[in-house]
């Protein structure tokens, strides 16, 4: 189990934050394109609460997690992240249909993962979604001083998960089943 401390910085100029983390002397570690499937129950309790089940290939490793939350703020969010490494999405899959959970959204990502220091920045391209990026420190407070290195004005991060973010562009997570490239 980990603890997951992120915040969001929708509609991005690509090429001006890929230079700023490289500056910096981040290290890109990954350039994918990945799929994910999400699995809820069919009452939709893990929704509702902000929770989700998620299979995800992350370039070679697939991996299956369950986040909750643990707390927000305006700008960041606060999971409890469970992830184990799985041989085997069918197989995943099966097992989690099996529990009685169902896929609600299976859809493609295209990613840029940089690695500096205790940071991570991802770079997420979804289809009809503008590029946003995506960071992950160990705390809260070195998250506001690496917005400050990157010239992010803090006003405009954000805690939103993979609902809020369709839903800011007029997606509705309960009627789409599928974004792909």
């Amino acid at each position: 189990m980990t603890t997951e401390i992120e915040i969001k910085v929708l509609d991005i100029c690509q090429e001006n934050i890929e230079n700023k983390v490289r500056e910096l002397g981040a290290s890109l570690q990954g350039d994918w394109l990945m799929e994910t499937l999400i699995f809820d129950y069919p009452d939709r309790r893990l929704t509702k609460n902000k929770s989700y089940v998620r299979i995800r290939s992350e370039g070679e490793e697939i991996k299956c997690t369950y986040k909750t939350p643990l707390g927000a703020q305006d700008q960041h969010k606060i999971m409890q992240e469970h992830e184990v490494v799985v041989s085997d999405t069918e197989n995943m899959k099966n097992i989690l249909l099996g529990l009685g959970l169902e896929i609600i959204l299976h859809f493609e990502k295209k990613r840029k993962h940089y690695v500096y220091n205790e940071f991570v920045f991802d770079i997420d391209t979804l289809p009809n979604i503008p590029t946003y990026l995506e960071i992950e420190a160990p705390s809260s407070d070195k998250l506001i001083e690496m917005l400050k290195k990157l010239d992010i004005p803090v006003d405009q991060a954000n805690a939103m998960g993979p609902k809020e973010v369709l839903a800011h562009y007029g997606l509705d997570i309960d009627t789409i089943t599928e974004m792909k490239f």
